[in-house]
């Protein structure tokens, strides 16, 4: 089966079909973590390295949600693609996926190893002080020693 490359993803392409790696996935509560679930949130990879923000909301997330794990291989169908957020961007891109009613994920048995472990783009150290004050990306940190 041929799959869509996340590069190659527009919003007009309403039979897409991807494979990809669940990099990363959380839960979105907004400020509060105590507060109501509002979506949940996920970082997709494909085979090249291409990376792209996803979106459950959270009327769907009980439906969606639990049988999707990081690290695995999913062929994902059937979703929206639109414009990526303003703020807080966790991934570099002018587009991002939501999951709908429709959408269809099936967790690959036997996948391909090609996926990368890891997508992040590194700040160099003297840029990291402009970004503070501003929305555009997400920042964060890890050390390594």
């Amino acid at each position: 089966m041929e799959y869509t490359l996340l590069t190659d993803l527009e919003p007009h392409k309403k039979h897409a079909t991807i494979q990809v790696c669940i990099t990363r996935k959380w839960l979105f509560r907004g400020a509060n973590d105590n507060a109501p679930l509002q979506h949940v949130d996920m970082i997709l990879s494909d085979q090249k390295g291409n990376a792209i923000y996803a979106e459950i909301p959270a009327n769907l997330a009980n439906q969606k949600a639990p049988d999707i794990e990081e690290g695995r291989i999913y062929n994902i169908s059937r979703f929206r693609v639109c414009a990526a957020k303003n703020g807080f961007k966790v991934v570099d891109g002018d587009k991002m996926i939501q999951f709908t009613f429709y959408t269809i994920v099936k967790r690959v048995i036997d996948p391909p190893t090609v996926f990368p472990k890891y997508i992040y783009r590194l700040t160099p150290f003297d840029q990291i002080e402009s970004n503070i004050q501003t929305k555009p990306n997400f920042l964060g940190m890890f050390l390594v020693s």
